[in-house]
């Protein structure tokens, strides 16, 4: 997933207060999402805690999502959504214990 990916998908996710400081920080580093996405993590990061607070949320979220049907097509793309956005935190948590 790209930086400017993780950082359409993020609001989608968060909280409204949260999601608003995603937004304005998207705003700002349009052109460069990579800046972007290092400055909304350490905003997230400031403003609610460790990553690992935002980690355990979204897993929350994931724990709570409904039985998925073939035929459910929205929650089926929800499910590829949470997949992406869980992969994208365990590379961020890799990257910084290497």
């Amino acid at each position: 997933m790209t930086a400017s990916e993780e950082m359409d998908l993020l609001p989608k996710w968060l909280g409204k207060e949260s999601a608003e400081h995603v937004e304005q920080i998207r705003a700002i580093h349009i052109n460069h999402p990579d800046a972007g996405l290092k400055m909304i993590w350490e905003r997230l990061d400031q403003c609610y805690g460790s990553a690992e607070i935002v980690e355990d949320a979204l897993f929350k979220q994931i724990d709570n999502f409904p039985k998925i049907t073939n035929r459910d097509y929205v929650k089926l793309k929800n499910s590829v959504t949470y997949s992406w956005s869980s992969r994208a935190l365990k590379r961020r948590r890799e990257a910084s214990l290497s």
